[in-house]
């Protein structure tokens, strides 16, 4: 049934329950409704295993499309989306006949991180709901909720009252958008039950508590009128929530496996792959160094105040990032997705001064 997402082959003889695959069940499921009748159960299901992940990725270059084109012109952009094809971990979240979550997980990050871009309080509505469908999915996207959050809660210190309205419509959008997809992921008689490591009330609580702390951007908007005052204002909130938090679900810092006895975590981990820590070595200046570039240069192109709405998401996304990359391997695509803009950016700028350089030979 659809409430049943155990899987009897892996810790048999008992099952284990995936706390990933709701919504890309639905993914897989959509297309099949349309195209059953015409190629039959078995063939449609093939096929769309076969062909979601590539889909995926011409959605997730849809939302880089919408959220830059407001900002950059058209051969930027198609930089920018090339880039994002090439990067190696992004490449194997989207194989053919390999449908991954990360894949979706990575999809729903554009989609944040270009509305964030975009600007407006409709773009941040989108985003909202993509974070929440991200939410969804697994409590990784945490990690994004995080970025999306310092970023938008920057820029609302940095500029004031023009980014306030933004932030709390992404708020409500997600604590919003998490309630319905508890409702559609768990029967009545389990919204009240508190996991981890899968949608449940923790989450559902984690943003509400979130919005709930950011209704001190509306009592104290009068008095925030600088930006030393709005940092002061936003310190006191993350300290409500974290309160909150510590208060109605003590275990939430813990992590996702919080809940597990310790003894198991390190075993089980141990056996994953890409749940192992980054080593310094090789791999690890593959995988980091072009998000550490990025980093380092999106820093210093924010010194322009007119790109600090094109680059404070991604740069708040690389800070989320990076480190959570020593921790896991497996964030290496998030992060690299994230270092799309900048990279490109820097790219363009370096092409500009070397034909700069050309020119200036013959004087």
């Amino acid at each position: 049934g659809w409430y049943d997402s155990s899987v009897m082959l892996l810790n048999a003889p008992w099952g284990e329950t995936l706390h990933w695959t709701r919504l890309c069940d639905l993914v897989i499921a959509t297309p099949t409704v349309f195209l059953q009748p015409f190629l039959g159960l078995h063939d449609t299901v093939w096929l769309t295993g076969l062909w979601i992940s590539p889909l995926l990725e011409l959605l997730a270059i849809l939302g880089l499309i919408w959220g830059l084109r407001l900002h950059l012109a058209p051969l930027p952009i198609l930089l920018v989306l090339a880039l994002f094809t090439l990067q190696p971990s992004i490449v194997g979240v989207f194989l053919p006949a390999r449908p991954d979550h990360h894949g979706l997980q990575v999809v729903l990050e554009i989609w944040v991180l270009a509305g964030l871009t975009r600007g407006g309080v409709n773009a941040a509505v989108v985003a909202g709901c993509a974070a929440a469908l991200a939410l969804w999915v697994s409590s990784e996207a945490l990690l994004l909720i995080m970025a999306a959050g310092l970023a938008l809660g920057l820029s609302w210190i940095v500029e004031g009252e023009s980014e306030r309205k933004p932030l709390l419509s992404f708020l409500a959008a997600l604590a919003t958008g998490v309630v319905l997809a508890l409702a559609i992921e768990r029967p009545p008689s389990d919204w009240l039950v508190l996991e981890y490591d899968r949608l449940s009330l923790v989450q559902v609580g984690l943003c509400w508590i979130l919005l709930g702390s950011a209704v001190w951007m509306l009592i104290g908007n009068d008095w925030a009128n600088s930006w030393q005052k709005r940092l002061l204002l936003a310190v006191g909130m993350a300290g409500q929530a974290a309160g909150l938090l510590i208060l109605f679900f003590p275990q939430f810092f813990a992590g996702p496996y919080g809940n597990l006895d310790p003894r198991l975590v390190p075993v089980w981990f141990s056996l994953v792959k890409e749940a192992q820590p980054l080593t310094f070595g090789p791999k690890a200046v593959v995988l980091i160094a072009p998000p550490l570039l990025g980093l380092a240069y999106a820093f210093w192109r924010l010194r322009f105040q007119d790109e600090r709405r094109l680059l404070m998401p991604w740069l708040c996304a690389l800070l989320v990032y990076i480190p959570a990359t020593f921790y896991q391997v497996r964030v290496a695509a998030f992060a690299e997705a994230a270092d799309i803009l900048p990279w490109a950016l820097l790219i363009l700028a370096a092409m500009r001064l070397r034909f700069a350089r050309v020119l200036l030979v013959p004087l």
